[in-house]
């Protein structure tokens, strides 16, 4: 069983705002029935710098909305929203990337050009980090095929990624959105704990994690199966080609065939 591919949005009760007759997330260009004045790559080029590197948000003022291809960063995102932040709702949309990129809509920006754009900048590593991947225009209703609540990861904490320190730990002394010191010191500190734990130990983990995530069945079998081959991804830090990682993924697949996965 193939994983599908994947998207996550994390959105708060501010942002979490469909549009009421036809259920797509919209962008604020969108919302506003505006389009670039000039839809050529310099302008988009223009408005893809514009969109990330504003240090408040893009309402009214991008045509795109922002995704991340990593499901680990939106963990560690909406902690920081619900946590520090103290935003109402926080939770993780999970998006079907296909129609998207079957449709040109996504702009991969760890993949060239767009990365270059940024090389020098602050922003360069940031990029690396949240994994982010603009959609353009809008978010359609079919695309979104689930949503697992921030408040549901906190009752079900993943042993490699424990919530139980202070928020406070792992907050870099710098401020703003290109800092993400804190999720360079977290994603380290998941790296370490993963590889310390023996192979069987993480694959319990990772299932058990995801089936609790989808207890209620909201989300298919090859959305739980995926969800948790990208966490696994992350964690092993992009290496899967060697054990016992690959070993890892043969028996998530062998699951989730043989479990009534999230029911």
């Amino acid at each position: 069983m193939p994983g599908r591919p994947l998207l996550f949005r994390v959105v708060e009760r501010k942002t979490d705002l469909p549009n009421v007759d036809n259920g797509a997330y919209e962008s604020g260009f969108t919302r506003l029935s505006r389009a670039m004045p000039q839809d050529t790559h310099q302008a988009e080029k223009e408005y893809i710098i514009r969109h990330v590197t504003l240090s408040e948000g893009n309402s009214g003022r991008s045509p795109f909305l922002s995704t991340s291809a990593s499901f680990l960063w939106c963990m560690w995102e909406a902690g920081r929203r619900a946590q520090k932040q103290k935003k109402r709702g926080v939770s993780i949309l999970i998006l079907d990337a296909s129609p998207l990129e079957h449709d040109g809509l996504l702009r991969r920006l760890v993949d060239a050009p767009y990365r270059e754009w940024f090389l020098g900048t602050k922003f360069y590593t940031w990029i690396d980090n949240s994994r982010e991947v603009l959609v353009k225009n809008s978010i359609p209703r079919s695309s979104v095929i689930g949503r697992i609540q921030y408040a549901d990861i906190q009752k079900n904490p993943l042993p490699f990624y424990p919530l139980d320190h202070r928020f406070e730990y792992w907050n870099a002394p710098h401020a703003g959105k290109a800092s993400y010191g804190s999720f360079s010191l977290r994603e380290g500190d998941v790296l370490v704990r993963f590889r310390s734990n023996t192979h069987a130990t993480n694959f319990d983990s990772v299932i058990q994690f995801v089936r609790a995530l989808n207890s209620s069945g909201a989300f298919p079998q090859d959305v739980a199966f995926s969800i948790a081959e990208n966490l696994v991804f992350a964690c092993a830090n992009g290496i899967l080609g060697a054990q016992p990682y690959q070993a890892m993924f043969d028996e998530l697949r062998g699951s989730i065939l043989s479990l009534e996965f999230g029911v």
